[in-house]
């Protein structure tokens, strides 16, 4: 396994995230490191890390649509080694 750095683009999902505590996800352009055997793992464990944390905060049916909402919305910019 490798560790990547992962640029998130969170630009249009960020008003819609504000009742959540999103500590690293906190940003417009959060950078996230992921420990995966690919760039396309890296990008899928980044994203979930996000899923995992809301999900974590508010089980409800309304956090899992939103998961549905936003899955589009965000987007990785750049995905590199260190």
């Amino acid at each position: 396994m490798k560790l990547y750095k992962v640029k998130l683009c969170m630009a249009l999902t960020h008003q819609r995230l504000k009742k959540f505590k999103l500590g690293k996800y906190n940003y417009l352009s959060p950078i996230i490191f992921v420990e995966a055997d690919d760039p396309d793992g890296a990008c899928h464990d980044s994203v979930y890390g996000l899923y995992e944390l809301m999900i974590k905060q508010d089980d409800s049916l309304e956090t899992k649509l939103l998961f549905r909402d936003i899955a589009h919305d965000i987007r990785v910019i750049k995905v590199y080694i260190p």
